[in-house]
């Protein structure tokens, strides 16, 4: 299983690779330049100054440490080999000779404690936007699908690492879940394009209610991925 795991990360990492490359093509550069992305660490390979991180998209990017990289995590001292599997982290790099060399690791923009203080105000806004704050209320839906779709990641991630068999399955069916619930509350917010003065009161409660189910599985989510494992 664990070498298939790593056969897709491959895969998958050499299919980003190209694909940024090609786009470094077509803006006519031989080498593009750095590139920041935010996801979680799958894998920590500290012989091979490499890690894993799996961004929002689901896609693995194998990134490779030199004498160039910059650790800015506290507790990782500046070392790789202390980075643990599982934590979010912000990644600097670019490609050459078909690598993905790693620039910096820090953490990210927005922690947790951050996003979740933007998620209560994006709900607390929908809770009570009116017809004329319709495109504001529509912004606000997607960071909330967005915070939905950055802690599938995180989950997945926990389901791997996680040993209790019984825990890992519970994980799993909360990721299952969060999907079922994001593409409904995305299929509202296709409603909210057509919306109209009359209906919209109609329309935002509905949403409200998918975004309410939503906030609970995310709380129950999160407590069980933040649960110490023994």
């Amino acid at each position: 299983m664990k070498h298939t795991f790593r056969t897709a990360v491959v895969l998958a990492a050499l299919s980003l690779t190209l694909s940024l490359r090609a786009d470094a093509r077509a803006q006519g550069q031989d080498n593009p330049p750095f590139l920041t992305v935010t996801g979680n660490i799958t894998e920590v390979r500290p012989l091979e100054k490499q890690i894993v991180v799996q961004v929002r998209k689901g896609e693995f990017l194998r990134l490779t440490a030199d004498e160039r990289t910059r650790i800015d995590f506290p507790k990782a001292e500046g070392k790789l080999a202390l980075l643990k599997e599982g934590k979010r982290v912000r990644v600097s790099f670019y490609v050459k000779d078909g690598t993905n060399r790693l620039l910096s690791v820090s953490e990210p923009l927005f922690t947790l404690g951050k996003l979740k203080q933007g998620i209560n105000l994006a709900i607390m806004f929908a809770k009570s936007a009116s017809f004329k704050e319709r495109e504001e209320f529509k912004k606000n839906l997607q960071t909330i699908i967005q915070d939905v779709d950055d802690q599938i990641v995180a989950l997945e991630v926990q389901a791997k690492l996680e040993k209790d068999a019984a825990v890992r399955q519970l994980i799993v069916k909360d990721v299952e879940e969060l999907r079922r619930q994001r593409e409904a509350l995305r299929e509202r917010l296709a409603q909210v394009n057509d919306a109209t003065a009359d209906n919209w009161t109609q329309i935002r409660d509905g949403v409200n209610m998918g975004i309410d189910q939503l906030q609970r599985l995310l709380e129950q989510s999160r407590a069980r991925a933040a649960k110490p494992q023994l």
